[in-house]
Formats: structure tokens, sequence, C-alpha cells
């Protein structure tokens, strides 16, 4: 039979389980490996030095990026 109790203890288990990634409890890869930036929330510096800005968000640790924006720079 099905307490109340026991209902709370499995939901709370299986919430809490469900916060971890499946794929690091086996020692696979993160999952969030390739992080990149989109390139429309820095209108004023790609304006001004497409280049620079590139080589300085490569300098960061960017190695992809994100063309569209809904803005005309």
């Amino acid at each position: 039979m099905l307490t109340r109790r026991h209902f709370v203890k499995s939901s709370a288990f299986l919430s809490s389980a469900m916060l971890f990634p499946f794929s690091s409890a086996f020692g696979t890869s993160p999952v969030l490996d390739n992080i990149g930036i989109q390139l429309f929330s820095l209108p004023k510096l790609l304006e001004k030095d497409l280049p620079g800005a590139l080589a300085m968000l490569s300098k960061m640790g960017y190695k992809e990026a994100e063309l569209y924006g809904p803005y005309s720079f």
C-alpha cells in the first residue's frame, strides 16, 4: 500500500536525482562542452574593431559565435 509518507520520500528522491546530469554519473563528457557567444550583445565593440573583438573573444575562451541579431550594425 502506498502511503503519503512513502510517496513524498519517493518524489523527493526522484526530484533530487534529476538535478544531476546522467552523463556525469558515468564519467562521459560534460554536458556543456561548447559554449559560444551571441555577437548581437556586443554591437559597439564590433562596430569599432571587428577583428580585434573576435581576437579578444577567442582569448577569453569562446570558440563559437552566433552572428544573427535583430539590430543592424
